[in-house]
């Protein structure tokens, strides 16, 4: 990752466990659905694009009352001054900001609420992206389930007949390693407090290892796709052409975001002087601001989600 400057930089992870639905759209109709949400383009796996959190996380730092030289140092100036403002004003901020992941997908089972599903390259992405962040701990989950197979921890009940998912029945085995892996989420990724206590007890047993192409078709087909239309005043029957199709990412999606900061193009009193600043920073926003509002559809309840920043590495 390029750096302004040769200078320390220093990595965290970024968990966001969504607690209702998320639109994060694409602003295009490519496909049936009106407003489709943000996906890669090789995995088609949903994401959340880097600019849109960055911004919010800009509009939380206003409402948690930073002033506007803060503001600039940690995220950059204002997109009109950074372009055309004076020499003062053009400059990076201090904070980098990757499109999320998703790694567990919320489905459909028998025996729990629901079950979270996960796959051998998400696992690996993140893997990848906690030892850039300094997290060396991540324990490792070695199997590679087939298209008619289904890995799940010890602790999952009920599983010598299989194991259904949404309509699809597997053939299970328990992995030690997976039971690990989902006590190091609940420990270290999970949001903390006592609010979150079921969420994080739920992915020590609830968590499944699918191959990676039962993955991508479970997150292309398993999101949550609902008509809106848009009433005529004082008739309350659907105005000419208002009705379109939205598809949201379901609650209890668990996504990250990969951090890098590094010292500030910009100094000055109050503000932060190094990437341990910045950080710091960050950290007390989140610890002020632990949930915050992604996507659209504000108004109507959708993109709550809780932040949780881990880490510790430097380089």
């Amino acid at each position: 990752m390029h750096t302004p400057d040769s200078q320390v930089v220093m990595r965290r992870i970024l968990a966001m466990l969504s607690e209702t639905s998320v639109h994060a759209g694409t602003g295009a109709q490519l496909g049936a659905v009106d407003l489709p949400i943000q996906r890669e383009r090789h995995t088609e796996w949903p994401t959340v694009y880097g600019t849109g959190l960055k911004g919010v996380l800009r509009d939380e730092a206003g409402r948690a009352e930073w002033d506007r030289e803060k503001t600039a140092a940690v995220f950059g100036p204002e997109t009109d001054k950074g372009e055309g403002g004076s020499e003062r004003d053009r400059h990076a901020g201090a904070l980098a900001i990757s499109d999320a992941r998703l790694l567990l997908f919320p489905v459909r089972t028998v025996g729990y609420p629901f079950a979270w599903i996960t796959c051998p390259l998400a696992l690996a992405r993140f893997r990848r992206d906690a030892a850039h962040a300094g997290i060396g701990n991540v324990p490792e989950v070695a199997e590679q389930p087939t298209r008619d197979q289904i890995v799940v921890p010890p602790s999952w009940s009920e599983c010598d007949k299989g194991v259904l998912i949404e309509e699809f029945s597997y053939a299970a085995a328990k992995s030690p390693s997976l039971g690990k892996f989902g006590e190091w989420l609940s420990k270290n990724l999970l949001p903390s407090g006592t609010a979150y206590a079921y969420w994080r007890d739920l992915v020590t047993k609830a968590l499944a290892l699918v191959s990676d192409e039962d993955f991508r078709d479970f997150v292309r087909h398993g999101t949550e796709v609902v008509t809106r239309v848009r009433l005529e005043d004082g008739k309350k029957t659907v105005a000419p052409g208002a009705l379109w199709t939205e598809e949201h990412l379901p609650s209890d999606t668990l996504l990250y975001s990969f951090i890098a900061a590094w010292r500030p193009s910009r100094n000055g009193e109050g503000l932060p002087s190094d990437a341990a600043g910045v950080l710091a920073e960050l950290s007390k926003l989140l610890v002020a601001r632990p949930v915050v509002q992604v996507g659209g559809k504000e108004t109507v309840g959708h993109g709550f989600v809780a932040l949780r920043l881990t880490g510790g590495n430097h380089a």
